[in-house]
């Protein structure tokens, strides 16, 4: 059923006017007296032809629709039917997030072994070498004394 928009304000335009004359008519009693609007309209038929028409609009809709869901139940079942493949490939490269940290700190460590060792490098001994050396030929001349042949 068609509502034609367009007809209803003459027809309100005319029911006003209808009841103006009516108040004028009947004096100060039609105050209380209330009115109701009721449109009545009916569809347009349309001619054969258009109809025809309208119908095979209908039908190639409905066709339409019926091979967009056979594709789509296809694709389910093939979905369904399927091991769970990824159908996309996006070639990733695998990276660690925190690289940038791990290597600031592994550059903090470097500094502070150079540091270490400069300062190792810089200290003088507490150990006396030439002490060390008098006391080894000390020990090998007694060791040279004590042994039956001698080594010389």
């Amino acid at each position: 059923m068609c509502i034609h928009t367009h007809a209803w304000p003459a027809a309100i335009h005319h029911f006003d006017g209808y009841v103006q004359r009516y108040k004028q008519v009947q004096g100060t009693n039609s105050e209380n007296i209330v009115f109701y609007r009721v449109l009545y309209y009916t569809a347009h038929k349309r001619p054969p032809p258009f109809m025809a028409v309208v119908l095979q609009l209908q039908e190639d809709k409905l066709t339409i629709i019926e091979k967009d869901n056979h594709l789509l139940s296809s694709r389910l079942a093939d979905i369904m039917q399927s091991k769970g493949l990824v159908d996309h490939r996006n070639h990733y490269s695998e990276h660690s997030l925190n690289t940038e940290r791990r290597r600031e700190e592994l550059f903090q460590v470097a500094c502070e072994n150079q540091g270490i060792l400069q300062r190792i490098s810089e200290c003088k001994s507490d150990y006396r070498r030439q002490r060390w050396e008098e006391d080894w030929k000390k020990t090998e001349h007694q060791r040279d004394d004590i042994a039956r042949y001698p080594r010389k």
